[in-house]
């Protein structure tokens, strides 16, 4: 797509006049047209107060029209335009869209007070593709006494092929809102966005910062933060940027070695987590397992842990292959399997119109008294599975992921649903469900071979299976930072 020397996407000019009256005038888009609308911004790594910013967008004919209408006192803009890099020093506003929950893909596009765009694809990896553009795009701006607008239009089509789906005025998509105020004094620049994201890192661009957003229809204010919520918030997330930092002073060391010595075992599981166990089972076999179930839900959308100890087999196999376990609900069309490749451990989930499964990178000798666990967070997305052996987390990487558009609900189903358990050419000494996702330390407590390590044996990775395991159990609010600290003093 053609610029203008100024960086706008070069345009017919009939097209343009019409464009224009469709973005600038609200009463072009009709009366019975009812733009999106958010407002609002959160400035989620800074004790700022945010200025306003107003997104709205809608459908109109053919098109897909969206707006920004930005307070700023102080609009910092290049006079030469030398590329699409030139926005890097600029107050501008972005508009992100990605086709999938796991931002596989996210389409950018950035826009100055001027409309001058930077079109670009990012990656999982947050890997910058700029040879990709918005097909269609057009922008145009204008100057307010209190900031500026900047408004675009693409066609439904381009919005379709970006976000993979069928778009009209009640589809809802994958999208990220932010601002960015440059510094006149330094380099750095000021987010904003219109959620608060998960993560510590100064980037809006992360998949708690995505949000499903109505193409048409909708209001959408976030509560103005006060300014003891924002810096209690910002207090609390300095806290854990230097925390791993904290941990490394020798004294803290110290002290966290003789309390952590002074552990006798690794921490009991809860007997009303384990909902299923069956134990000895043969090498080949098949067995009804049953729990209390009135959850409506498949297991794909519910938090559990499943974990098999592989019993001696006749054949004295070290390195097990195969299908291992099978757990199926012939009703709701669930399965739930556990199989062995040349030692690479494979985990599948199945049920109607629903499919996941992980396998481990690497392969592993597996035999007699070994363990194996797999975790599931419930979320529905394969990136929430993962697989243990004997305690220790396995590379994995996904295989498969098919999940519906929506998830209706269901009707009541009995709660004594028929499950069989079905073993193959592997005997085993006990099969677990439990509905926890257990901490890595938890799994490796499951094996009776593993002995708690002093503090000093321990490896960094080891540290951290700790810190999740506090994070999961003693305080799920971060609390546990000052719980650990108590220990430390």
């Amino acid at each position: 797509m053609p610029f203008c020397s100024n960086g706008l996407r070069t345009i017919n000019v009939a097209r343009l006049i019409l464009c224009c009256c469709s973005l600038w005038l609200p009463y072009c888009r009709g009366e019975e047209t009812k733009a999106t609308i958010v407002g609002n911004f959160l400035c989620p790594w800074t004790d700022a107060v945010p200025q306003s910013t107003t997104f709205e967008s809608w459908l109109d004919s053919d098109r897909f029209h969206l707006r920004f209408t930005v307070e700023d006192s102080d609009v910092i803009l290049q006079e030469k335009w030398t590329g699409e890099d030139t926005l890097d020093h600029e107050d501008r506003v972005v508009f992100a869209i990605s086709s999938d929950i796991e931002l596989g893909q996210l389409y950018c596009i950035e826009l100055d007070a001027q409309g001058r765009i930077r079109d670009a694809k990012r990656d999982v990896r947050n890997q910058i593709d700029s040879s990709w553009t918005c097909d269609g795009l057009q922008t145009t701006s204008q100057r307010t006494d209190r900031g500026y607008i900047v408004s675009a239009t693409m066609p439904i089509a381009t919005l379709k092929s970006n976000a993979q789906q069928p778009i009209d005025a009640s589809s809802k998509i994958l999208v990220g809102l932010f601002r960015a105020d440059h510094n006149r004094s330094s380099i750095g620049t000021t987010w904003s966005s219109w959620q608060l994201p998960a993560t510590l890192d100064s980037t809006p661009f992360v998949r708690s910062a995505m949000s499903l957003l109505p193409v048409q229809g909708g209001r959408y204010l976030n509560p103005v933060e006060s300014t003891r919520a924002r810096s209690l918030r910002i207090a609390r997330d300095k806290v854990r940027r230097d925390w791993y930092d904290h941990l490394q002073r020798d004294g803290v060391k110290k002290r966290a070695e003789q309390w952590f010595d002074s552990l006798a075992d690794f921490p009991s599981i809860p007997e009303a987590w384990t909902i299923g166990e069956l134990t000895f089972i043969a090498a080949v076999s098949e067995r009804p397992f049953q729990w209390e179930n009135s959850a409506k839900e498949p297991l794909n959308y519910r938090p559990f842990s499943v974990s098999i100890t592989i019993d001696k087999s006749e054949q004295g196999d070290s390195n097990n292959n195969g299908m291992l376990v099978e757990l199926t609900e012939a009703t709701t069309s669930e399965r739930v399997r556990i199989r062995s490749d040349q030692g690479r451990i494979a985990f599948e989930m199945e049920a109607l119109n629903l499919a996941m499964s992980i396998v481990t990178i690497d392969a592993h000798d597996i035999g007699p008294r070994d363990s194996i666990s797999v975790t599931s967070e419930g979320t529905g997305s394969v990136q929430d599975l993962a697989i243990y052996l004997n305690g220790q987390r396995l590379k994995a990487i996904p295989v498969r992921e098919n999940q519906p558009n929506s998830i209706p609900m269901q009707s009541p189903v009995d709660t004594q649903r028929q499950w069989i358990l079905k073993s193959f050419q592997t005997p085993l000494v006990s099969f677990q469900l439990r509905n926890r996702v257990l901490s890595e330390i938890e799994i490796r407590s499951l094996n009776d071979r593993t002995r708690l390590l002093t503090w000093g044996e321990q490896s960094e990775a080891e540290y951290a299976a700790w810190v999740d395991h506090y994070a999961r159990r003693i305080d799920t609010e971060g609390g546990y930072l000052l719980e650990s600290l108590r220990h430390y003093r």
